[in-house]
């Protein structure tokens, strides 16, 4: 469902003190041949989908109804929540908070869920299955080890 493995304007525009040059480059590199954006209206955005010469599409303001953010938005407003759960994380650990993001929307995705009695029962299976996971998982760790640790993604079976 959600591929943190993908390129994105956001990943490839978020680098500090870069050179509009710089982010065409990066974002071309990590995506390859790119033949049109579908975007929100975003000014920044905007300005930096002008850098290439290609068909830009806004998905807020496209009539046709083939192109929408709507899913985006939603799954922005569902990661924004989740994170703010976790106020005061070490930068260092988004990655695992994402990883168990996604664990979560796809756990929940396999099931059929209906209402949000549903929900939460399937959210109990998931967290009953996860602490069976953990409990046959043998982990042995030192100061070595720990700074190169997967945490999660190891018992997930992610990395």
């Amino acid at each position: 469902m959600i591929d943190l493995t993908g390129k994105s304007v956001a990943k490839a525009t978020n680098r500090a003190m870069a050179l509009p040059n710089h982010y065409v480059d990066s974002f071309t590199n990590n995506i390859g041949i790119v033949r049109e954006f579908i975007h929100d209206g975003n000014l920044r955005s905007t300005q930096f989908m002008n850098q290439f010469k290609v068909d830009k599409i806004n998905g807020r303001k496209d009539t046709t109804g083939n192109y929408s953010v709507d899913l985006i938005d939603h799954y922005h407003s569902n990661l924004k929540r989740y994170l703010f759960k976790h106020v005061g994380y070490k930068l260092k650990n988004v990655q695992y908070y994402l990883n168990f993001f996604v664990y979560r929307q796809n756990y929940l995705k396999s099931h059929e869920i209906r209402n949000m009695r549903d929900q939460n029962k399937v959210k109990n299976f998931m967290i009953e299955d996860l602490f069976k996971l953990i409990k046959k998982s043998t982990k042995k760790i030192n100061y070595k080890d720990y700074l190169k640790d997967k945490g999660i993604e190891k018992i997930l079976g992610i990395s």
